[in-house]
């Protein structure tokens, strides 16, 4: 029984924000701006319902 790693050779996806184009990358980092702030936005509504609603 082999109990040595198993090696993979297939490649790693990269994310777009570490992409070689440079509009991959201008996607990927807009992308990820606009969903921290879509995350921020709804953080603070559910923060402010649950302060209304004690």
């Amino acid at each position: 029984m082999d109990t040595s790693p198993k090696k993979e050779k297939s490649k790693q996806k990269k994310s777009l924000r570490e992409s070689s184009n440079a509009f991959l990358r201008f996607l990927g980092d807009v992308g990820f701006y606009v969903w921290s702030g879509v995350l921020a936005i709804g953080a603070f509504l559910a923060w402010l319902i649950s302060i209304l609603l004690i």
